[in-house]
Protein backbone atom coordinates (compact mmCIF):
# COMPACT_ATOMS: atom_id res chain seq x y z
CA UNK A 1 0.00 0.00 0.00
CA UNK A 2 1.18 3.00 -1.26
CA UNK A 3 0.08 6.87 -0.13
CA UNK A 4 0.85 10.36 -0.62
CA UNK A 5 0.24 12.80 2.03
CA UNK A 6 0.67 16.48 3.26
CA UNK A 7 2.41 16.72 6.91
CA UNK A 8 -0.24 19.43 8.60
CA UNK A 9 0.41 21.30 11.14
CA UNK A 10 -1.18 19.23 13.92
CA UNK A 11 1.23 16.95 13.34
CA UNK A 12 4.71 19.22 13.88
CA UNK A 13 5.74 20.85 17.45
CA UNK A 14 7.85 23.80 17.48
CA UNK A 15 10.53 23.12 14.88
CA UNK A 16 8.01 22.55 11.96
CA UNK A 17 8.38 18.69 12.07
CA UNK A 18 6.47 15.61 12.76
CA UNK A 19 6.43 15.43 16.40
CA UNK A 20 6.91 11.79 18.63
CA UNK A 21 2.92 11.39 18.89
CA UNK A 22 2.80 11.98 15.43
CA UNK A 23 5.05 9.39 13.96
CA UNK A 24 2.56 6.62 15.62
CA UNK A 25 -0.09 8.29 14.56
CA UNK A 26 1.25 8.56 10.90
CA UNK A 27 2.25 4.56 11.19
CA UNK A 28 -1.47 3.60 12.73
CA UNK A 29 -3.34 5.45 9.88
CA UNK A 30 -0.88 4.03 7.47
CA UNK A 31 -2.21 0.50 8.91
CA UNK A 32 -5.44 1.17 9.08
CA UNK A 33 -6.13 2.19 5.52
CA UNK A 34 -3.62 -1.19 4.56
CA UNK A 35 -5.92 -3.54 6.51
CA UNK A 36 -8.89 -1.92 4.56
CA UNK A 37 -7.53 -2.67 1.48
CA UNK A 38 -7.10 -6.34 2.09
CA UNK A 39 -10.55 -6.35 3.91
CA UNK A 40 -8.71 -7.15 7.28
CA UNK A 41 -10.24 -3.86 8.80
CA UNK A 42 -11.78 -4.20 12.48
CA UNK A 43 -15.26 -3.80 10.99
CA UNK A 44 -14.22 -6.84 8.61
CA UNK A 45 -12.94 -8.93 11.64
CA UNK A 46 -15.69 -7.97 13.79
CA UNK A 47 -18.39 -8.74 10.89
CA UNK A 48 -16.30 -12.18 9.95
CA UNK A 49 -14.18 -13.25 12.36
CA UNK A 50 -16.04 -11.86 15.68
CA UNK A 51 -12.37 -10.68 16.22
CA UNK A 52 -10.40 -7.40 16.48
CA UNK A 53 -7.07 -6.34 15.84
CA UNK A 54 -4.53 -4.77 18.80
CA UNK A 55 -1.30 -3.97 18.41
CA UNK A 56 1.31 -5.54 20.62
CA UNK A 57 4.79 -4.16 19.96
CA UNK A 58 5.49 -0.32 17.95
CA UNK A 59 8.92 0.46 16.84
CA UNK A 60 10.06 3.38 14.26
CA UNK A 61 13.49 4.38 13.74
CA UNK A 62 13.45 7.91 12.75
CA UNK A 63 16.38 8.79 10.29
CA UNK A 64 14.63 12.83 9.71
CA UNK A 65 11.51 13.69 10.46
CA UNK A 66 9.03 15.67 7.55
CA UNK A 67 8.68 19.16 7.97
CA UNK A 68 4.99 21.23 7.91
CA UNK A 69 3.19 21.94 4.17
CA UNK A 70 6.12 18.52 2.60
CA UNK A 71 4.07 16.24 0.51
CA UNK A 72 5.72 12.69 1.68
CA UNK A 73 5.22 8.62 0.57
CA UNK A 74 3.76 6.80 3.28
CA UNK A 75 4.36 2.77 2.11
CA UNK A 76 2.52 0.15 4.81
CA UNK A 77 2.56 -3.78 3.69
CA UNK A 78 2.44 -7.06 5.39
CA UNK A 79 6.56 -8.41 5.40
CA UNK A 80 6.04 -11.18 8.05
CA UNK A 81 3.12 -13.55 9.45
CA UNK A 82 3.62 -16.28 11.82
CA UNK A 83 0.45 -18.03 13.51
CA UNK A 84 -0.39 -15.29 15.93
CA UNK A 85 1.17 -12.54 14.55
CA UNK A 86 1.16 -9.88 11.95
CA UNK A 87 4.18 -7.66 11.27
CA UNK A 88 3.66 -4.54 9.63
CA UNK A 89 6.53 -2.68 7.80
CA UNK A 90 5.52 1.42 7.61
CA UNK A 91 8.04 3.41 5.59
CA UNK A 92 7.86 7.51 5.22
CA UNK A 93 9.42 8.77 2.65
CA UNK A 94 10.74 12.06 0.69
CA UNK A 95 9.48 12.91 -2.85
CA UNK A 96 13.03 12.27 -3.85
CA UNK A 97 12.75 8.79 -2.20
CA UNK A 98 15.28 9.55 1.18
CA UNK A 99 13.98 7.10 4.17
CA UNK A 100 12.40 9.62 7.03
CA UNK A 101 11.89 7.15 9.47
CA UNK A 102 10.78 3.14 9.28
CA UNK A 103 8.41 1.41 11.62
CA UNK A 104 7.63 -2.16 12.61
CA UNK A 105 4.45 -3.33 14.06
CA UNK A 106 3.31 -6.32 15.46
CA UNK A 107 -0.26 -7.08 15.72
CA UNK A 108 -2.33 -10.05 16.93
CA UNK A 109 -6.24 -10.75 16.13
CA UNK A 110 -8.40 -11.85 19.13
CA UNK A 111 -11.72 -12.67 20.13
CA UNK A 112 -13.32 -9.53 21.07
CA UNK A 113 -15.03 -11.66 23.96
CA UNK A 114 -13.03 -14.66 24.90
CA UNK A 115 -9.51 -12.62 24.10
CA UNK A 116 -8.25 -15.44 23.02
CA UNK A 117 -5.79 -15.03 19.66
CA UNK A 118 -7.28 -16.03 15.97
CA UNK A 119 -4.92 -17.71 14.09
CA UNK A 120 -3.43 -15.62 11.49
CA UNK A 121 -3.98 -18.83 8.89
CA UNK A 122 -7.83 -18.57 9.30
CA UNK A 123 -7.41 -14.75 7.96
CA UNK A 124 -5.89 -15.99 4.49
CA UNK A 125 -3.59 -12.93 4.79
CA UNK A 126 -1.80 -12.14 1.47
CA UNK A 127 1.60 -11.28 2.54
CA UNK A 128 5.60 -10.53 1.09
CA UNK A 129 8.16 -12.04 3.46
CA UNK A 130 10.93 -9.45 3.41
CA UNK A 131 13.13 -9.48 6.72
CA UNK A 132 12.17 -7.30 9.47
CA UNK A 133 14.05 -6.79 12.59
CA UNK A 134 11.60 -7.92 15.45
CA UNK A 135 14.35 -6.78 17.90
CA UNK A 136 14.01 -4.79 20.86
CA UNK A 137 15.74 -3.03 24.29
CA UNK A 138 13.26 -2.94 26.75
CA UNK A 139 14.81 -2.48 30.31
CA UNK A 140 12.42 -2.62 32.97
CA UNK A 141 14.51 -2.46 36.29
CA UNK A 142 16.24 0.89 37.43
CA UNK A 143 13.45 2.96 36.71
CA UNK A 144 11.58 5.42 39.42
CA UNK A 145 8.13 6.80 39.61
CA UNK A 146 7.71 10.25 37.99
CA UNK A 147 3.43 10.53 38.08
CA UNK A 148 0.62 9.43 37.54
CA UNK A 149 -2.16 10.47 34.81
CA UNK A 150 -5.84 9.22 33.95
CA UNK A 151 -6.51 8.20 30.71
CA UNK A 152 -9.06 10.40 30.02
CA UNK A 153 -11.42 10.64 26.59
CA UNK A 154 -9.04 12.21 24.33
CA UNK A 155 -6.15 9.40 25.19
CA UNK A 156 -8.75 6.31 24.20
CA UNK A 157 -9.85 4.82 21.03
CA UNK A 158 -13.25 2.99 19.90
CA UNK A 159 -12.19 -0.37 22.21
CA UNK A 160 -12.07 2.45 25.02
CA UNK A 161 -8.61 2.20 26.21
CA UNK A 162 -5.51 4.31 25.68
CA UNK A 163 -5.00 4.43 21.92
CA UNK A 164 -1.87 2.70 20.87
CA UNK A 165 -0.29 5.86 18.56
CA UNK A 166 -1.19 8.45 21.84
CA UNK A 167 0.75 6.14 24.32
CA UNK A 168 3.59 8.25 23.83
CA UNK A 169 2.17 11.50 24.30
CA UNK A 170 2.54 11.18 28.45
CA UNK A 171 6.06 10.47 27.93
CA UNK A 172 6.61 13.45 25.59
CA UNK A 173 5.05 15.83 27.95
CA UNK A 174 7.23 15.07 30.83
CA UNK A 175 10.35 15.82 28.91
CA UNK A 176 11.91 19.30 28.89
CA UNK A 177 12.12 21.14 25.81
CA UNK A 178 16.28 20.64 26.06
CA UNK A 179 15.31 16.56 26.54
CA UNK A 180 13.48 17.03 23.22
CA UNK A 181 16.03 18.85 21.17
CA UNK A 182 18.64 16.19 22.53
CA UNK A 183 16.31 13.23 20.87
CA UNK A 184 15.07 15.61 17.71
CA UNK A 185 18.59 16.08 16.97
CA UNK A 186 19.81 12.86 16.07
CA UNK A 187 19.07 9.53 14.47
CA UNK A 188 16.92 7.51 17.26
CA UNK A 189 14.65 4.66 17.87
CA UNK A 190 11.30 4.62 19.51
CA UNK A 191 9.64 1.42 20.53
CA UNK A 192 6.70 0.69 22.86
CA UNK A 193 5.06 -3.10 24.23
CA UNK A 194 1.53 -3.08 25.04
CA UNK A 195 1.11 -5.28 27.59
CA UNK A 196 -1.92 -4.81 29.16
CA UNK A 197 -5.01 -2.48 28.51
CA UNK A 198 -5.46 0.84 29.86
CA UNK A 199 -9.16 1.59 30.02
CA UNK A 200 -10.66 4.72 29.97
CA UNK A 201 -10.95 6.55 33.32
CA UNK A 202 -7.87 4.82 35.31
CA UNK A 203 -4.78 5.37 36.18
CA UNK A 204 -1.41 4.95 35.09
CA UNK A 205 1.52 5.46 36.87
CA UNK A 206 4.82 6.75 35.33
CA UNK A 207 7.94 5.58 35.68
CA UNK A 208 11.21 6.76 34.07
CA UNK A 209 14.92 6.71 33.51
CA UNK A 210 16.48 9.13 31.59
CA UNK A 211 20.69 9.05 30.79
CA UNK A 212 22.08 11.23 27.77
CA UNK A 213 21.47 8.40 25.35
CA UNK A 214 18.61 6.96 26.18
CA UNK A 215 14.89 7.04 28.08
CA UNK A 216 13.44 4.00 29.29
CA UNK A 217 9.99 4.70 30.36
CA UNK A 218 7.01 2.31 32.18
CA UNK A 219 2.99 2.66 32.83
CA UNK A 220 2.04 1.37 35.50
CA UNK A 221 -1.54 0.52 36.99
CA UNK A 222 -2.31 0.82 40.55
CA UNK A 223 -0.91 -2.80 41.64
CA UNK A 224 1.82 -2.16 39.74
CA UNK A 225 1.26 -4.58 37.09
CA UNK A 226 3.14 -2.79 33.64
CA UNK A 227 0.81 -1.53 30.92
CA UNK A 228 2.97 -0.78 28.74
CA UNK A 229 7.12 -0.55 28.62
CA UNK A 230 9.11 2.05 26.05
CA UNK A 231 12.18 3.50 25.23
CA UNK A 232 13.71 6.14 23.35
CA UNK A 233 17.43 5.74 22.53
CA UNK A 234 19.85 7.80 19.91
CA UNK A 235 21.23 6.12 17.58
Amino acid sequence: MKIKKTITMSEVGLDSRVNLEQLFCIMQDAITVLFEQLKLSNYYMRTIHHGIWVFSKNKVTVNKRPYFNEEVIIESNIVEVDQLRVYVKTKCLSKKKELYFEGVTECCAIDYETFRFIKTSNLKIPFKIEEVNTKYDFIESEMEYLSTFRITMPLVDSSNHLNNAKAVLPIALTLSKEETENIYSSKFELAIKYSKQAMLNSEAKIYMNKKADRIDFAYKDNNDVVLELGYIKLL
